[in-house]
Parts: structure tokens; C-alpha cells; sequence
């Protein structure tokens, strides 16, 4: 996920550089150096996605000649995209354990449908999968 949102970035700077004959090998080494890449930092790239922006961030900006208008608009693409492909990287993970773990218990789809009807057996479908929820 994050080999991705370094591509994204590298691609928007390219399109939005003021700069000319920009090595796009140059600009993915800058990305790569950033901070907010660092997990173990109490600045990273969570610290984006709750809309606090590094100064890495800006400086790699500012040095490919990004203008401040454009900036905004990139800063804040880059905030939803970060938060849009985490929650599908999330909900991808979370949707393939919930088959696992109805597959486990034998829950199959007319049961889910009969919860509607049913609430007996929502409760108990309700305890089984809280009870032996593990991700």
C-alpha cells in the first residue's frame, strides 16, 4: 500500500512541476526519504490522514516549484487517497475473515436471510461471530 501511494505521489508531481526535465527516478528517491514513510516516528503517515501535513511533505513541494494554490489541491487529494485505499485495504482484509469465520460456523446464506425474520437467530449469530471474532 505505501509502494502505491509513493507511486501517486511521484505521478503528481510529475504532472504539477513548474520544473523542467524532471528525473521521475530523482523525485521517487526524495519520496522515499521522507519521514512520514518511518512507522516508528510519532510523525507519520497516519498523522496525513488526520490532515497534518510534514514538513517533508511541503519542502518536496516547494522544491519542485509546485505553486501554493496547486499545493492545497494536491495536499488535499492526497489526504483522500490515503484514507480511501486504507479503508479498502481494511475492508478487504475484514470481509475475507468474516467468510473465513462464517464458513467456520457453518453459517450459510439462508440463515443470514432468516435473521431478518428471526430474532432468535440473530442473537445467535450475533454471539457467535463476537464471541470468535479474531482478525
Amino acid at each position: 500500500m505505501i509502494d502505491k501511494f509513493q507511486q501517486y505521489l511521484q505521478k503528481l508531481i510529475l504532472v504539477n512541476s513548474q520544473m523542467e526535465n524532471v528525473n521521475p527516478d530523482d523525485i521517487f528517491k526524495e519520496i522515499s526519504c521522507c519521514k512520514i514513510w518511518d512507522f516508528n516516528k510519532a510523525y507519520n503517515l497516519f498523522m496525513l490522514a488526520k490532515g497534518f501535513i510534514h514538513i517533508d511533505l511541503v519542502n518536496l513541494f516547494t522544491s519542485y516549484r509546485i505553486l501554493d494554490k496547486n499545493r492545497i489541491r494536491l495536499l488535499d487529494g492526497l489526504v483522500n487517497k490515503l484514507i480511501f485505499d486504507f479503508k479498502i485495504f481494511i475492508w478487504e482484509y475484514r470481509n475475507v475473515k468474516l467468510a473465513d469465520l462464517e464458513h467456520q460456523k457453518e453459517i450459510n446464506a439462508k440463515m443470514k436471510k432468516s435473521t431478518n425474520k428471526s430474532k432468535l437467530v440473530a442473537n445467535k449469530l450475533d454471539k457467535i461471530v463476537s464471541l470468535h471474532w479474531e482478525l
